[in-house]
Parts: C-alpha cells; structure tokens; sequence
C-alpha cells in the first residue's frame, strides 16, 4: 500500500470518530465506535464512564485524573491528525505515541487489582479489537505473524467501508445500530479466526464477570457528567460475547 493511500485509509478512521460523535449526539450510533469501527475504546475514555468508575472503586482523585487525561488526549488528537493532514505525513507513529502516553498516565495511579479489572472491561468494549493491544496480545501470546494478520485484515475491513458513514447518515436509528451491530460482528470473527483454539479460550475468559456500559455516552462531549466522569452506564449497549 503507498504511503498515501495508507494515510487516505488513516484518515477515513479519523473521520469515522468524529462522525460516531455526530451520530451519537443525534441518538445513533449503537455501539459506538469502540465496537462497531475500528477505533478502539481506550482505557483512559472507559475510566471516565460512572458505572466503570464504581466497578473500579475509584476514588475522587483517581476520577478526577480520568476526566483530565481524556480531556488532554481529545486535544491532542485533533492536534495531531491536523497536523497530518497539512503535511501529508504518517500519522501512525503520532498516534501510537500519543496513546501510549495516555495508557500510562490513565493506569499510573491504579492498583493491580484495579488494572486486571480494567483490562477485562476494555476486551468486553472493544471485543477482538483489543487483540491489537500489546497488553493484551502479551498474555495471549500473540506471535508476530498473527500480528500481521491482524493488520491486513483491518485494512482490507476499513477499504471495504470507507463509505459506510455517508450511507449511515440516510439510515434510521434502527437501521444504523443494526448495521454497524453488523459490522462489529464481521470483524470479531474475522479477527478472531487469526488465532488458536486455546488462545480463543483464554481470550473469553479474559473478558471477566460482564459489565453494561453505555460507550455512546463517550461521544457526547469531553467526560459528559461533571467531575465524577461521562454519566452513568444504565444503557444496554454492551453486552458479553
């Protein structure tokens, strides 16, 4: 792939966040990104959900941080795919540093138990995308090439829907939610066919006891509910595997 179709590809994910934004804010959206695209929900956007935060015990200052270094992180980010675009440079390498400096500021004042937690609700929000994660991917044993497999088959995944928003925007709610319910599904399976029959074992059981949360609340503003973080998560949007 050439170095600007790559970047066309990136920049259609980009423009595909923002639009699950708009979509959400409109009362659409399903999922939301974290599991129906291929943007992954972070750790650092799942702290700021209320019902998440309870799960975890925080307490107010580790809240407070998780609203702050989401907050930072949505500016850079605009910064950074901004900046890529006048450019017309790479933007990968921007990125993985920027969510790397994230993961470790959002998981620099948790306690193990609260970390092996958060990572069982960051595999139920993003389900086989989190196979991507290097934490993840470190405790399943994922090799190199599996790696690799993973890659290919988000790209071919991300060309075949470079158009699917401009079709999402004349669907009804309804409509929309079945159709990125849809999508979600293509790439778990799809993902998942890359690995072993234990590591498909492990991975199940590494989700933990489920969790609802409402990842749309994500999309609607900088942290939603105040200081304690993006609301409560009483909406059924996500549902154990």
């Amino acid at each position: 792939m050439t170095k600007r179709r790559l970047f066309a590809v990136i920049a259609c994910v980009g423009l595909m966040v923002f639009a699950s934004d708009a979509l959400a804010q409109r009362g659409g959206g399903g999922r939301g990104m974290g599991r129906g695209g291929f943007g992954r929900t972070r750790r650092a956007d799942l702290m700021t959900l209320e019902v998440v935060q309870n799960d975890l015990k925080l307490s107010d200052e580790q809240k407070e941080q998780a609203v702050k270094v989401r907050e930072e992180s949505r500016e850079k980010m605009r910064e950074a795919f901004q900046e890529a675009r006048d450019n017309n440079s790479d933007i990968r390498e921007a990125m993985a540093k920027l969510n790397a400096e994230v993961e470790e500021k959002s998981l620099s004042g948790l306690s193990d138990e609260q970390k092996s937690r958060l990572d069982q609700l960051y595999i139920q929000a993003n389900g086989a995308n989190s196979l991507m994660d290097e934490t993840i991917a470190a405790k399943l044993n994922i090799t190199e090439e599996q790696k690799e497999k993973f890659q290919t088959t988000l790209q071919d995944l991300m060309e075949a829907r470079r158009g699917s928003f401009q079709n999402f925007r004349d669907m009804s709610e309804e409509e929309r939610t079945e159709a990125m319910e849809k999508q979600r599904k293509e790439s778990d399976e799809k993902l998942t066919e890359v690995l072993t029959d234990d590591q498909k074992e492990q991975f199940a059981q590494m989700k933990g006891e489920a969790l609802e949360m409402d990842l749309n609340s994500l999309r609607r503003g900088f942290g939603g509910g105040g200081r304690g973080g993006a609301g409560g998560g009483g909406r059924r949007n996500q549902r154990p595997e």
